[in-house]
Parts: C-alpha cells; sequence; structure tokens
C-alpha cells in the first residue's frame, strides 16, 4: 500500500457558551462560507470571535495582538458586525 501525505485543513467554529460547534474544510473560499453555514447553524452572530493567525484571515502579524487582516477577511466582519480577537 503507497502512502500518501496531504496537509489537513479545517474550518471550525465553536461558541464558548454551549456544545455545538460546525467544522469544514479550510480555504479562504471555504473560511468566508464556513461562516456563513456557522450564522446560520448557530442562528446568529457572535460579537466576538477569536483566532490563531490563519492565513484566511491575516495577511500579517503586527505588534502585540494587532494583525493586517485579509481583505476578504474585513469585508465579511463588516458585512456581520462581528470583531476579530487574534
Amino acid at each position: 500500500m503507497r502512502r500518501y501525505q496531504s496537509p489537513l485543513r479545517g474550518f471550525l467554529l465553536r461558541l464558548t457558551r454551549g456544545d455545538h460547534a460546525l467544522a469544514d474544510d479550510l480555504a479562504q473560499e471555504v473560511f468566508i462560507d464556513g461562516h456563513v453555514r456557522a450564522f446560520q447553524y448557530f442562528g446568529g452572530v457572535p460579537g466576538r470571535i477569536r483566532y490563531d493567525n490563519l492565513k484566511p484571515a491575516v495577511v500579517r502579524v503586527l505588534k502585540g495582538r494587532n494583525r493586517k487582516e485579509s481583505e476578504r477577511f474585513v469585508i465579511l466582519r463588516s458585512h456581520y458586525g462581528f470583531d476579530a480577537f487574534f
């Protein structure tokens, strides 16, 4: 049997006040769509979402907790009205 390696990617949005979570594959398009699907699944949008420094959201890590966010991620946040915490 041949072994193939491929990167494991995923989208997971978990609310801290519950036991519900939504997971999916991760690319920027899927990252954006994952948010839309998660907000529909949870029936709303949280006021703030915590992220690590994932590439679909962060272009560059700046000083402290400051980040240069990707343009599409800024559009997503602006449309849904949530804050990002890194």
